[in-house]
């Protein structure tokens, strides 16, 4: 597929297709749209006066062959209203324009895009949402898979000042979208064929393509190391384990004051363990690897953007499995760390792994650390499935990774970690219980993660709920959304370290 950025008018443009943004509450407020409607014999005129024309968020209004207008195909899609318009808005506009007309065997199309002062911005998040919208979940179906007729995209910027930078803009959104598919597909796949060894492998090609350093631990390794919590969860199962580890460096100069370290759940199916969960639903647990594919792909886009920082991706991957072999409830077992954990139950395998894999990532003492995981249903009831749960031990981090969302789309909301949680998590054999009382489920598991962490900026990301769409949207497919992905990537890119000083991230 092929996005580039392209000048008015409209006309000037080689398409099949105009997509054009409307307002809400300023529907024919634009010159552009005045003069499409003026072209159009007053038809966006006629559709506003009867009430058909509302613009509002994701509305769609497909025309063939409108009199006047030298393209076969207008698309009319709703904006929202102005005070909610931004950047993500933009992105969903972008998605459901593609999806819309790629049904519609429509091979090139021109997208106006509203000037908001940012024609970079623009075209980044539009061409973002483009490439997105062009993945599809049924990968294993024995049918033809749907095609992709919608194959060039010209993105219309107002300022041909702008046109170079926008130009840049676009690609860096289309290779955003392509990490974005590469992390939903690694998500969709079915746990027999997405193996710990299997997920390694998927990362190893990926860092081969993208000129990344990969290395893979295997069970030895992890046992000389220590990682004592993590082999516990994968005992139960034939699968043996694997710890990725995915190093981004720009220049041999580059200090441990510029790393920042990303840490990705994936446990690659979780039948709970011993701690057996219901069976109804227990499919969806092949999707308990989504916090490790999202930092594989924000690892992909790193490389191919090429920051100014280090970046460490740490994805450590087990399956959960009831065998002969697996943890029991009341285990005792010694983390990398040295503090040792009282299973309680086993189906709290994710804090397990990560606190390992979060011991060994703090040993480099990077700037930020960040881990996501699908950690706890608890998040899921707290928040439902429009928000993922945020704990933070540095204000600075919280409000940075907080300011993101308008321009990601992924909602955060912070919960607490105050010291008064951390008393149901004390063992009375071992230093730590691996799960808290059955009242705040989120917040006992981060408190649990936090014993990990030494005096640095953290922050962990609670995705439960929000991993995995169970009905399409106009901008994408039903199945793995790959929720956290666009955060890690935009918080790397906004990356300035600061000499002698905390790191900041500025706005774009």
């Amino acid at each position: 597929m092929k996005i580039k950025s392209g000048l008015p008018p409209l006309e000037r443009n080689e398409s099949e297709a105009w997509i054009l943004p409307v307002l809400e509450d300023q529907l024919l407020d634009h010159p552009v749209l005045r003069r499409v409607d003026e072209m159009a014999q007053g038809l966006l005129r006629a559709l506003l006066d009867c009430g058909e024309l509302k613009g509002k968020a994701l509305e769609i209004h497909h025309l063939f062959r409108p009199a006047g207008l030298p393209v076969q195909r207008l698309l009319l899609v709703g904006a929202g209203k102005k005070s909610d318009w931004n950047c993500a808005a933009l992105r969903r506009l972008a998605g459901t324009a593609w999806r819309a007309l790629n049904a519609r065997r429509v091979g090139k199309a021109v997208l106006w895009l509203p000037d908001d002062g940012d024609p970079e911005r623009c075209c980044q998040v539009a061409a973002e949402g483009i490439a997105g919208a062009a993945y599809e979940s049924g990968s294993f179906k024995t049918a033809d898979p749907p095609e992709e007729h919608l194959q060039e995209v010209t993105l219309l910027v107002s300022d041909p000042r702008a046109r170079k930078a926008a130009e840049k803009a676009c690609e860096t959104g289309t290779r955003i979208g392509a990490a974005l598919r590469f992390t939903r597909s690694l998500t969709n796949e079915p746990s027999n064929c997405l193996t710990p060894e299997a997920f390694a492998r998927k990362v190893q090609q990926m860092a081969r393509r993208s000129g990344l350093r990969c290395r893979v631990l295997h069970e030895r390794q992890l046992a000389a190391l220590g990682m004592n919590c993590l082999l516990a969860v994968s005992r139960g199962s034939a699968q043996p384990p694997r710890l990725v580890l995915l190093e981004y460096n720009p220049s041999r100069r580059a200090s441990s004051a510029d790393l920042i370290a990303l840490v990705g759940k994936g446990v690659t199916f979780d039948s709970g363990g011993i701690s057996l969960k219901p069976a109804d639903g227990m499919e969806e647990m092949k999707a308990d690897m989504a916090g490790a594919a999202a930092v594989a792909g924000a690892m992909q886009a790193i490389a191919a953007l090429k920051p100014a920082c280090r970046v460490l991706g740490v994805l450590p991957c087990v399956e959960n499995m009831p065998g002969g072999s697996a943890a029991r409830p009341g285990d005792v077992v010694q983390a990398r760390n040295g503090k040792t954990v009282e299973i309680i139950n086993t189906d709290a395998e994710g804090r397990l792994i990560l606190a390992d894999a979060i011991s060994l990532a703090a040993e480099r003492r990077p700037a930020a650390l960040i881990d996501i995981a699908t950690l706890t249903g608890a998040c899921k009831v707290a928040l439902g499935t429009v928000y993922a749960g945020l704990f933070a031990s540095d204000q600075a981090l919280a409000d940075q990774l907080l300011s993101l969302a308008d321009f990601t789309g992924e909602k955060l909301w912070r919960l607490p970690l105050d010291a008064e949680y951390s008393r149901p998590l004390q063992s009375d054999i071992a230093d730590l219980r691996n799960i808290g009382t059955r009242w705040g489920g989120a917040v006992y598991g981060a408190m649990f993660l936090q014993n990990f962490v030494p005096p640095i900026p953290w922050a962990h990301l609670d995705i439960a709920g929000v991993d995995w769409l169970a009905e399409g949207t106009p901008y994408q497919a039903k199945g793995p959304t790959g929720f956290g992905f666009r955060t890690l990537v935009e918080f790397v890119l906004r990356y300035r370290p600061a000499a002698g000083k905390k790191a900041r991230i500025p706005a774009r």
